[in-house]
């Protein structure tokens, strides 16, 4: 029997955006150089899947995944794009309207960004640190952020490579690396 040890409030913040970004991320996470724009133009074509790639682009590296929502990333990152790419604002609206739109592009960028599916030396890693811990812990919602410190291990990047979902089913991630 599965358990849940996050409420639907706490799985859907993990899954979304984040309710701020400081002018720190913007700048270092979403300031695109001139081969990622040359990138951009060669891998998306009009100007809403531009944009929408540039975003999953700059977010991957930032948060470690890409929340399904791209349109509503926050404003100031999308802006920024934006004006370096030089397309509208509203040109994201209607991005991702095709699911395999999306997933096509964030294949795209893992793979510009180097990412790859993590391994099973990450799986067992992973499974035996956690296993020790939940000797000394008992309450999944100290496991959880453990294990998301031991993936970082295998990442440049602040966020999760791969893990179990906040229901504790299986998913998998990219590592970079």
């Amino acid at each position: 029997m599965s358990t849940r040890f996050f409420s639907d409030e706490e799985i859907e913040r993990l899954r979304s955006w984040p309710a701020e970004l400081g002018r720190d991320e913007l700048i270092r996470y979403f300031t695109l150089g001139s081969d990622d724009r040359a990138w951009l133009k060669r891998s998306a074509r009009g100007q809403g899947n531009r944009l929408g790639l540039a975003v999953q682009l700059c977010t991957l590296p930032w948060l470690g995944f890409v929340p399904d929502e791209v349109p509503a990333a926050p404003r100031a990152a999308v802006n920024r794009l934006a004006v370096q790419l030089g397309v509208g604002l509203a040109e994201l609206a209607g991005y991702g309207a095709r699911e395999q739109t999306r997933t096509e592009h964030l294949r795209l960028v893992a793979e510009r960004l180097g990412w790859r599916l993590a391994g099973d030396v990450e799986w067992k890693d992973l499974e035996e640190f956690l296993a020790a811990r939940a000797m000394e812990h008992d309450a999944p919602s100290v496991l959880f952020p453990l294990g998301v410190r031991v993936l970082r291990r295998y990442s440049d990047h602040p966020a999760w490579c791969g893990a179990a979902d906040a229901r504790g089913r299986h998913r998998t991630g990219a590592c970079h690396g």
